[in-house]
């Protein structure tokens, strides 16, 4: 991200560069090097003009999502919590005084790991969506609505839940009650990823103290990947903290009684390379946690330089 000089005026701007940081470098002396660009847009903030009267919110914004969640037992895994992190950038556009439109690109999703229950072993598992999914451009895109009180800082905002679907094309994503089985989801299954697999491959996670998560109750066959489709409808409210960040919660929109973040196997992959069965990929579903949606969400928005990648927003401490 980027942090740009507006000079309203060129004395304005030298005594402002004896402040800023590496960003000064843009409004003070000689132009930056390709090399110091490059640099300048992965590091630092944009910020509108601070003198503007009103917000001019267009432009392009890094958005990630925390959410706290947590999950009972069941025959496989033991109780636990954790968040649910989520990264996006958006493209917005104003409508009128009170609405903005916005393109969501899908930047990151990292989920909890989670644990075997003490009979199994006690094992630690995680799952992880390759940064790659995301940086490849073959995602594709959401349309929104955000609407805000007014264009100055102070006023209050509210964005509409998106449903973030990956590996199915469900109608009425947005309200329709999740498949319990999979031969129901089967109609809606894409290859989001393109990788020649159905759904999107997630990658079991080793690092740390994390295993492969076993497939069938002996533990004797292990999954490396997962093919997976999903479906999150995720909003936000909260306050426009300033013309270039908005700070609130995340809002998990409730389907059925149920907060809508949902996701099944559809297969697997092994640790020989070969496709897992039918019942493999039954018992790894049935083994995933159920998610509850906690309190304390959180939700930022910054704006960033129009030539923002994933990989910075993910980068972004926010």
């Amino acid at each position: 991200m980027l942090n740009v000089l507006h000079p309203l005026f060129a004395h304005r701007a030298r005594l402002l560069c004896a402040q800023l940081t590496l960003v000064a470098l843009v409004g003070c002396g000689d132009a930056p090097t390709q090399e110091t660009s490059a640099q300048l847009v992965s590091a630092a903030p944009v910020h509108q003009d601070a003198l503007s009267a009103a917000c001019d919110f267009s432009g392009t914004w890094a958005v990630k999502f925390e959410i706290p969640v947590a999950w009972r037992f069941n025959p496989g895994i033991s109780s636990g919590s954790g968040t649910i992190e989520q990264w996006a950038l958006v493209n917005r556009r104003v409508l009128d005084d009170q609405t903005l439109e916005e393109v969501v690109r899908p930047c990151g999703s990292a989920i909890p790991t989670y644990r075997a229950l003490s009979i199994y072993g006690g094992e630690q598992y995680g799952v992880g969506f390759p940064d790659a999914l995301f940086d490849s451009g073959v995602l594709p895109t959401l349309t929104g609505t955000t609407w805000i009180g007014g264009q100055s800082p102070g006023h209050y905002y509210d964005t509409r839940p998106l449903p973030l679907t990956l590996g199915v094309d469900l109608p009425e994503a947005s309200t329709a009650a999740w498949p319990k089985r999979v031969s129901e989801l089967a109609p809606y299954i894409v290859d989001s990823d393109e990788d020649g697999q159905p759904g999107v491959t997630a990658v079991a996670r080793e690092d740390g103290s994390l295993v492969l998560p076993p497939v069938n109750t002996t533990k004797s066959r292990r999954a490396t990947k997962f093919h997976i489709a999903l479906r999150n409808v995720i909003g936000a409210r909260g306050q426009i903290v300033s013309c270039d960040r908005f700070e609130g919660s995340a809002v998990v929109a409730q389907v059925g009684g149920k907060p809508a973040i949902s996701s099944t196997i559809l297969g697997c992959e092994l640790t020989d390379s070969s496709a897992c069965s039918r019942a493999q990929a039954t018992l790894a579903n049935t083994f995933q946690p159920a998610y509850q949606v906690g309190e304390d969400s959180r939700s930022v928005m910054v704006r960033v330089h129009d030539e923002a990648t994933c990989a910075q927003v993910r980068a972004l401490t926010f």
